[in-house]
């Protein structure tokens, strides 16, 4: 806990957000404790939280994944291999869409219950 304390001392503008495991209680709270707290950048989208620091490599290839499904939707139904070329593109696109992400500086508070 002294370690949070001491990271908002520290960052005083960063807001701070909290991850906790979903175990799926019938109950609207539950009890829990800080486990970690870190200063990280995050990206929220329609299906999970980012983590700069540890899902860089899971994130880009989740956008090439889209971009095939995207660009190319009849070779990927198919499961057509892409060419060389389409390979290029993908990886291009992906690397811009990376960079082009708004990432949040946040104090993350891991919950453990």
């Amino acid at each position: 806990m002294n370690a949070l304390k001491q990271l908002i001392q520290d960052n005083p503008h960063l807001p701070v957000k909290f991850m906790y495991q979903n175990d799926g209680s019938d109950f609207d709270y539950t009890l829990g404790s800080v486990d970690k707290a870190t200063v990280e950048d995050i990206f929220v989208d329609d299906e999970r939280v980012w983590i700069l620091s540890s899902d860089e490599g899971e994130l880009v290839s989740y956008i090439e994944d889209c971009l095939c499904y995207s660009l190319f939707p009849s070779k990927m139904h198919s499961n057509t291999s892409l060419s060389d070329d389409e390979l290029q593109e993908v990886d291009l696109e992906a690397q811009k869409g990376f960079e082009s992400i708004k990432w949040e500086k946040v104090i993350l508070v891991y919950i453990k219950s």
